[in-house]
This record gives C-alpha cells, structure tokens and sequence, in this order.
C-alpha cells in the first residue's frame, strides 16, 4: 500500500488544477459506444491544443478496447490479461495463514442503506428516507425519480463511509455490494442506465474501488475470485477514464475524472501503466484549466 511519503509531489500546476477542482459542478452523460468508434466533437465543443488532443486520441485508441476487452473477459470469468496490467506481487498476494471464503456466497449480516448527499455513516442511518440495500442490488434503483440520486448512488462513494469501519461483517457486506455492481455491470452500453460508465460517478467509484482493495488485503481472509474482479472493476474504470468518452466534450466533469484517475495513480500498487495514465491526467486537466482562463471561467464550470 503506497504511504503518504511514497505520494508523487505534484508541482505548482498540478497544484493549482486540484485546487480549482472544488468550484466545478454540472451533469453530463455521453452515451455509449463500441470499440474502436471514436466520440464525435459536438457542435462548439473545446478544440485542445494539437499536442493534447493527439495524445488523448492516441490513449482513446489505445485504451477504449481495454475497457471493452475488461467487460468481456471479466464476463467469462478469464482473468490471465490482467497480467499485462499488473505486477505478480499486486495479482498473487500472500495468502499463507488468511481463511479462504467466497464473498458471493456470504449471506449479510450488516444492512446497508444510502442517501443522496450523506457525508458519514451517521448521516445515512439518522434519515428518514435512507434506500435499504437488497441483494441482488437493483442498480437501476431511482425512487426519487432524481439524477442526482442515481448518480451518487453509482458512484459507491457512500459504501467507503461504511468500511472505514474494522468490524469485518461491515467491511465484507460492503465489498459484496462492489462485487455485485463490477459483475452486474459488464455491458457497454450499459444494461441499468447512465452513469455506470460515465459522468463523476466513475471517478468516485474508482477511489472506492482502491480503498476497498487495500482494506481487504488487509484482512485475514481470501477470495482469489473477488480479488482479480475487483482488480478488473480498477481497470475498466481506469482504461474508460482514459478514453475521450468522458472528455468529449471537454468540460469540468472531465477534470474530476483526471483529479480521480492522479489519486489512482497515487494510491494503486503495482498498476504497471502507471506513468502514461499519470501523464495524461496532468496534460489534460492542465489544458482544460488554460482554456477556462484564456476565455472563460465558466466555460468550465457550467458548460455541458
């Protein structure tokens, strides 16, 4: 697990892009498509500096058909390709002394429950109007017919407040519930609706992912099947975050998926792309950020 002295020091531009991070706020949802179809700029969309846009086309060819093999491959159970991702020491953990499960099969002990906006566990259990968690979770859940709603409830954010915890019935109820959305969520375009694969929601997911990954490393059990779909689940949402289907418009969402995908980078062991995905977080946001002082602010802020 990377400490806080492993972290990379960003330098003054990168400073300024996470500082600017907090004033951006709109929705977007580009639909779906299939590998090797590029996003098309839509009418008055940003045009980035050539160098930045060739790069960003150059990852989009090179990592849209990851995201698409992850889906497949992770629908038929076959997960050798992660090794062209990973080191041996991130995929073949030691298990020597752990107990060996199967999180599928667990029967919850723990209920889990969401509410839009909650900041804590405390929050989720106080309301009145909390959503209980069923399994299998319905992820095309929308009882406040709300896109909000349905956007931070994608975004598995609220399920770190629950497995900050070290109570191991919590923290394995909370990564059933990650197993269930990862393996119910294997199509593109997505069988439960929008922001599975798009808008904040798969930046939010992502860090989820990675606190969970190392929160079960960290316990005394093992499930070598949850481990490499968790794994595949930090790809595709590392290999779509890299492709220009969030950027294809070019607008503040996509500088949250580059703030999420520099966390990412700093925070996952043994991701062997590392320093490209890294590169193209930092020049992209970096761009967006010149845009939005050379001719407007809000351009960044509200345009959709």
């Amino acid at each position: 697990m990377k400490t806080s002295g492993d972290t990379i020091k960003l330098g003054g531009r990168i400073g300024l892009i996470l500082a600017m991070l907090v004033i951006t706020s709109t929705f977007c949802s580009p639909p779906g498509r299939k590998s090797g179809q590029p996003p098309a700029d839509p009418p008055g969309s940003f045009i980035p500096d050539d160098s930045v846009k060739q790069l960003s086309q150059e990852m989009d060819r090179k990592y849209f058909p990851v995201f698409m093999l992850t889906l497949e491959k992770t629908k038929k159970g076959d997960y050798d390709f992660l090794e062209e991702y990973y080191e041996d020491s991130v995929l073949y953990p030691p298990v020597s002394g752990k107990k060996a499960i199967r999180i599928d099969t667990l029967r919850p002990v723990i209920d889990f429950y969401f509410i839009k906006g909650a900041g804590s566990v405390k929050d989720i259990i106080s309301s009145r109007d909390k959503y209980k968690i069923d399994f299998p979770v319905d992820w095309k859940a929308d009882p406040e017919k709300d896109r909000s709603w349905q956007l931070q409830f994608k975004s598995l954010r609220w399920i770190k407040y629950f497995i900050e915890t070290d109570d191991p019935d919590t923290v394995l109820t909370g990564v059933k519930i990650i197993q269930d959305f990862i393996m119910n969520n294997l199509s593109n375009p997505p069988k439960n609706g929008e922001f599975v694969f798009d808008d904040m929601a798969i930046g939010f997911r992502l860090n989820t992912f990675i606190y969970a990954l190392n929160k079960y490393l960290s316990m005394d059990i093992s499930d070598s099947m949850f481990h490499k779909q968790l794994l595949s689940g930090i790809l595709m949402n590392i290999s779509f975050m890299s492709s220009l289907q969030n950027y294809k418009n070019w607008h503040n969402h996509g500088i949250y998926t580059d703030q999420a995908l520099m966390d990412a980078m700093n925070r996952l062991d043994g991701f062997l792309p590392e320093k490209e995905i890294m590169n193209l977080a930092i020049l992209r946001a970096s761009e967006q950020f010149r845009y939005c002082y050379r001719h407007s602010v809000y351009a960044c802020i509200f345009s959709e």
